[in-house]
């Protein structure tokens, strides 16, 4: 979160950033158990949570259904306004620096004595330094320089209600339906399941109508739900659930960034600190052993 408040009030956009909590909810009254041990453990790692009854959720978020019977509220929680927005911002702040932004494919990269050279469909660029941060296609560039990295295309789905973006008043996940339901200045965004698939793997509409199903019985009512714009997209997996960050074990020019599965936005803010200063000599304020880019090679 510090991370990310820097980062905004570095370009004037802290007001992207939202205090909004977070609610996790249960429909089935026997599951009350399971919400109480679950707040135990988050106890020991020292995150805050409320327990909260039917009637206190519907005084919290009235947009919610009454088929909740009790929740966890995280009142500390955080989220953007809108990721789209925010990455506006964020490049609107980088070309007033001076940066530029080419988009073109990049075909091959390779390293020599001078640096970094990188082959797009369109040209040839000659770099002191490269930073790899590439998604779920970046095992493909790292392949390039000698390094094989186990990383999974896993698919995942969204729904957008554009006309519900106040129907909530903080993110909502459900427990039981595993889906997680975000107000967004663009929408009610609502996402859930992922595919282990590569990237080849096509959208699949079964799995829009399934998270049709799950919001419309969570929310108070389905207003919006059937026009919802569906939406797929490859999140980068790795085996250990852990991200790529750092330089390449013997080409310091080169640094790598991806692989965030699930928490890419969450984590974005301080792997763009950790990498900067890598790349500037300052020591890491954490151990970055565990994010090594080569730490399957003798797995």
């Amino acid at each position: 979160m510090g991370a990310w408040q820097r980062c905004l009030d570095g370009i004037g956009a802290r007001d992207e950033l939202i205090a909004s909590g977070y609610l996790m909810v249960w429909e089935k009254k026997n599951a009350l158990e399971q919400a109480r041990r679950h707040q135990a453990q988050l106890n020991e790692y020292g995150i805050a949570t409320e327990l909260l009854d039917a009637d206190a959720v519907q005084a919290r978020d009235s947009g919610l259904s009454r088929s909740i019977h009790h929740a966890l509220l995280f009142p500390n929680a955080h989220q953007v306004s809108d990721p789209y927005r925010v990455v506006q911002r964020l490049v609107d702040a980088f070309k007033r620096a001076g940066g530029v932004i080419d988009r073109e494919s990049v075909e091959n990269v390779a390293v020599t004595h001078e640096g970094v050279t990188i082959t797009t469909d369109q040209r040839r660029i000659e770099a002191g330094r490269v930073v790899i941060a590439t998604g779920a296609w970046s095992s493909r560039l790292a392949e390039q320089l000698g390094l094989k990295v186990p990383l999974e295309g896993e698919s995942g789905h969204h729904l957008t209600l554009t006309d519900r973006a106040g129907a909530l008043r903080q993110p909502v996940g459900s427990a039981e339906r595993n889906v997680v339901m975000t107000p967004m200045t663009c929408g009610l965004r609502v996402v859930g399941f992922s595919e282990l698939g590569g990237l080849a793997l096509k959208p699949n509409p079964k799995r829009s109508r399934t998270l049709k199903h799950h919001v419309s019985a969570l929310l108070s009512d389905n207003h919006g739900v059937d026009q919802a714009r569906d939406w797929m997209g490859f999140r980068p997996t790795l085996p250990d659930s852990l991200p790529v960050i750092g330089q390449h074990p013997r080409h310091s020019q080169v640094q790598f960034a991806f692989g965030h599965q699930h928490l890419g936005l969450t984590q974005a803010a301080i792997t763009a600190e950790l990498v900067a200063d890598q790349m500037m000599g300052r020591a890491a304020d954490i151990d970055l052993t565990p994010f090594r880019v080569d730490r399957f090679e003798h797995a």
